[in-house]
């Protein structure tokens, strides 16, 4: 990214001291976060049926309401 932005002039992988100057200069913004686990509610209603209806039931929506054209009027 650095070099497609000029700030590198060789397309290279960053060192492992460049790593480590990264976060001790953004220590205070830089977080590391762990990703939560699914709700036993979502993950038994997570199924391949329950995602065909609704996908049917996009698909239907979109074209009764003309919106596969103009996918900047959905909110």
């Amino acid at each position: 990214m650095a070099f497609r932005f000029g700030r590198r002039p060789v397309d290279k992988p960053v060192s492992i001291c460049w790593l480590y100057g990264f976060l001790k200069r953004w220590q205070s913004r830089v977080v590391s976060k762990k990703p939560s686990t699914l709700d036993r509610i979502r993950v038994r209603n997570s199924t391949p049926e329950s995602a065909y209806y609704f996908n049917n039931n996009l698909d239907k929506t979109l074209s009764e309401l003309g919106l596969y054209d103009c996918p900047e009027r959905i909110n």
